[in-house]
C-alpha cells in the first residue's frame, strides 16, 4: 500500500523529541564469516516518509482554544478541522446542545429577506464547503441558507456539521440551516455518518448530533416569493400554514407532509407532459411523490409564490431550472446541488444560488482536493489482508503442487520406503490440501476484487447494489465509465445508475 495512504484521524506524526529510543533488535548470528557491505544508495526509513503528507493534530483542540469565554473561535476551528483535527467530545455535545436551543426558537418556515446565498447538498465534503464560502463571500457580509444533507456519503461529515454549528451560534441571523432527508437516524445508520462518529468520537457524539438534527427547521421563505426546502411538495399539504402545523421535533416519518418536504422530487421534464396525475408515487426514492409542473404551479399560485428552490438531486452542472411558468417565464422549480464530484465518482460540477437585489445568479465550482480515506474508515492493514492472503494461499498451493507424490522420504533413521497403499493415501492427503488451498485462494481473490471495486466506486459502495440489478457485462461497462477521468454525460449517468439503490429510503426495522 502507498506510504502516503493513512487512516483518517491517525497521527502519522514523527517520534516526540523526548521519547526514549526503542531497544536495539538483536540480530541472528551470521552463518558465514563474510558479510556483504550494504549498498551505498540504500535509504533509511525516516528519509522514505512522504513529507508532502501533513499528519493530523495528535490531540483534540483544547477547550480554551475553541472558546474564549462564551465566544466561539470559529476561524481557529476551521483551520483545525482542515488539518483533520478533532475537538473534545464535551465540546461537540456543548455545540449541539446550544444549537438545539437556537433551532427550537425558529419556526418550521424560517422567513428571510434581502440578499442571500443558497447552498444545496454538502454530504460530508468539508473541503468543498470551504470553496462555497470562498465564492459566496464572507458570512459577515452576506447571509447563507443551507438546504440540508450535511452528512453521509462523504468522509468529513463531522467537520461539516461542527463548523456550521459554530457559525450558527456566532451569527444566528446570518446562517440558516434546514433539514434534509439524510438528517435522520434511518439513513445515518445505513450510510456512513454513524460509522464516522464512532470512528472519530463515540456513540455519545452520534446521539448528540441526532438530537440536534431533530430540531432543524423544515424550510425557508425568501422575500415571500421563494419556498426553499430540501425535497419538494406533496398532496398532504396545500398551504404554508399546513407546513407550520407540522410537529417537526422527531425522526421523520415514512409518509406525510414532513416526509414530502424532505423526499419529494419534481417529475423529469421529458415525462412531465405524460404524467396525468399531479402526484405519482416516487419509485426512485421508495417513499413520497414525484410532482409535475401542474402540481408545482398550482401550489405556487395558491400561496402567491414565484418558485420552489430545492436540493436533493445530483445535477451534472450543479443546478437545474425546471419547467417554466408560462405566465412569467420563470422556472417553477430550481434544483441546487453543492457537492462537486459527488461520492468522488460523479464528476459533476456544484453550484450555489446568489440572490442579490432580487436578481438570481448561479455560481458553479469544481471539486477541491481532499485527504483520502478508505471506504467505511477501514484501516490500511485490514484493507490489505485479502491481497496478502491471496498471495500466500497461491504460494502454498503452488508448493503443494510441486510435491513429488511418488517419492520416498527420509527421517533421522534414514530413507523410508513407502508401500503402495501408503503412497496412495499420501496422494489423497496432498490432493485434499491442494483443493482446500484452492478454496482459500478463491475466497481471498473474491475479497480482493470486492475491495478494489469499493475503491473504484468511492461513496457509491455505502450500500451494495442487488446482484440482479445489472448483468456482468452491463456492470463492467458502467464501472469503466465511472473510472474514466473525462467529465462526460455518459460517466455521470453511469454513476447515477450504479448509485440507484442508494437513492431509496431504507426500510425501518
Amino acid at each position: 500500500a502507498p506510504e502516503a495512504l493513512r487512516e483518517p484521524g491517525g497521527s502519522g506524526a514523527p517520534p516526540h523529541p523526548d521519547a526514549r529510543p526503542s531497544p536495539p533488535i538483536r540480530q541472528p548470528a551470521a552463518r558465514t564469516t563474510m558479510a556483504a557491505a550494504p549498498p551505498e544508495n540504500i535509504t533509511s526509513v525516516p528519509d522514505r516518509l512522504d513529507n508532502g503528507v501533513t499528519p493530523p493534530p495528535l490531540h483534540p483542540m483544547a477547550h480554551n482554544e475553541l472558546f474564549k469565554g462564551s465566544k466561539i473561535q470559529h476561524e481557529a476551528l476551521r483551520q483545525h478541522l482542515l488539518k483533520e483535527g478533532k475537538i473534545t467530545e464535551d465540546d461537540v455535545c456543548r455545540l449541539c446542545k446550544e444549537a438545539m436551543g437556537v433551532f427550537r426558537q425558529e419556526a418550521n418556515i424560517v422567513r428571510l429577506e434581502g440578499n442571500l446565498n443558497i447552498v444545496g447538498d454538502i454530504h460530508g465534503q468539508y473541503y468543498d464547503l470551504m470553496k462555497v464560502f470562498e465564492i459566496g463571500g464572507k458570512i459577515e457580509e452576506v447571509p447563507y441558507l443551507f438546504l440540508g444533507d450535511y452528512v453521509d456519503r462523504g468522509t468529513f461529515s463531522c467537520e461539516v456539521v461542527l463548523y456550521l454549528l459554530a457559525l450558527k451560534l456566532t451569527y444566528p441571523k446570518k446562517i440558516f440551516m434546514i433539514r434534509g432527508n439524510h438528517e435522520c437516524r434511518a439513513l445515518t445508520r445505513t450510510f456512513n455518518f454513524k460509522n464516522e462518529c464512532l470512528h472519530k468520537y463515540s456513540m455519545r457524539v452520534y446521539d448528540a448530533f441526532m438530537d440536534m438534527m431533530d430540531t432543524l427547521p423544515l424550510c425557508a421563505l425568501l422575500d415571500n416569493k421563494f419556498l426553499c426546502c430540501h425535497g419538494g411538495i406533496g398532496p398532504s399539504f396545500h398551504t404554508l400554514e399546513d407546513i407550520n402545523r407540522i410537529d417537526r421535533f422527531s425522526e421523520p416519518p415514512e409518509a406525510g407532509p414532513m416526509c414530502d418536504l424532505l423526499w419529494a422530487d419534481p417529475t423529469p421534464d421529458e415525462d412531465d407532459d405524460t404524467q396525468v396525475k399531479p402526484f405519482q408515487p416516487n419509485t426512485t426514492r421508495g417513499c413520497s411523490y414525484m410532482f409535475n409542473s401542474k402540481a408545482a404551479l398550482r401550489f405556487l399560485k395558491d400561496n402567491q409564490l414565484l418558485s420552489i428552490v430545492r436540493a436533493h438531486e445530483a445535477q451534472k452542472e450543479g443546478f437545474k431550472m425546471h419547467k417554466k411558468d408560462p405566465e412569467n417565464d420563470f422556472p417553477a422549480v430550481i434544483t441546487l446541488f453543492s457537492a462537486p464530484n459527488y461520492c468522488d465518482v460523479y464528476k459533476n460540477k456544484a453550484a450555489i444560488l446568489k440572490y442579490q437585489n432580487t436578481l438570481i445568479n448561479i455560481r458553479q465550482f469544481k471539486q477541491t482536493q481532499h485527504p483520502y480515506c478508505l471506504p467505511n474508515f477501514m484501516n490500511v492493514f485490514t484493507w490489505s489482508l485479502p491481497f496478502v492472503g491471496e498471495k500466500m494461499s497461491q504460494f502454498l498451493s503452488d508448493a503443494l503442487l510441486m510435491a513429488d507424490l511418488d517419492a520416498d522420504y527420509e527421517d533421522d533413521s534414514g530413507k523410508i520406503q513407502l508401500r503402495e497403499e501408503e503412497k496412495a493415501a499420501r496422494k489423497r492427503e496432498i490432493k485434499a490440501k491442494v483443493k482446500a488451498m484452492a478454496k482459500f485462494v478463491k475466497t481471498y481473490e473474491s475479497s480482493r476484487i470486492e475491495n478494489e471495486e469499493m475503491i473504484a466506486l468511492g461513496g457509491l459502495a455505502d450500500r451494495k447494489q442487488p446482484s440482479s440489478a445489472f448483468s456482468s457485462q452491463e456492470r463492467a461497462k458502467l464501472m469503466n465509465l465511472v473510472q474514466t477521468d473525462e467529465e462526460t454525460d455518459e460517466a455521470f449517468m453511469a454513476a447515477r445508475q450504479l448509485d440507484a439503490a442508494n437513492e431509496k429510503r431504507p426500510t425501518v426495522k
